[in-house]
């Protein structure tokens, strides 16, 4: 089984700040691409300056059985997909 996950970096200059549109954007984008890849929960962080968390949110359910939404401190349990697979 191979699972194929589009990554998205966003590159800020020093100075930079996340407006409330650009916000708005990267949700819109965020849950449709959860909703076409029907991913139930994920966490995002944009950081600057490789140190600096200028964003992050959690989208979804962390436990979709007991209704447990995401947040931007859940842990998630990736079991097999974090496995290195040598070609």
């Amino acid at each position: 089984m191979s699972i194929s996950i589009p990554l998205c970096v966003l590159f800020l200059q020093a100075n930079a700040q996340i407006s409330p549109d650009v916000k708005f954007q990267v949700d819109k984008l965020i849950t449709e691409f959860m909703k076409v890849n029907k991913v139930p929960g994920l966490g995002l962080s944009i950081v600057k300056n490789h140190s600096e968390i200028v964003y992050t949110r959690g989208y979804g359910f962390a436990d979709i059985e007991k209704g447990i939404p995401t947040d931007s401190a859940t842990i998630f349990a990736i079991a097999s997909v974090s496995k290195v697979t040598l070609l």
